[in-house]
């Protein structure tokens, strides 16, 4: 659970007590761990490669393709006009 806490004058952080139903009011919002790690773009940087690599073998299998049917695309209107 999120605590919600406050900077006071002497720049100590504490606690707001009682915690405030609304957490949107408060100043800072300090998460536990578990909320961090749950946080899906928390990722590493191994992490973040793997998926960008992912993302471009996706565009290179999509270009590969669309090649391919252009090409054939091609080779249908060649031997049809001759």
């Amino acid at each position: 659970m999120a605590l919600c806490v406050q900077v006071e004058a002497s720049g100590a952080v504490s606690v707001v007590n009682p915690q405030p139903a609304d957490l949107s009011t408060c100043a800072y919002l300090v998460q536990t761990s578990a909320e961090y790690l749950n946080n899906p773009l928390a990722l590493s940087a191994a992490d973040g490669g793997a998926i960008g690599s992912a993302i471009l073998l996706v565009w290179a299998v999509a270009y590969a393709i669309r090649s391919v049917l252009a090409a054939l695309a091609s080779g249908d209107q060649d031997s049809a006009s001759s």
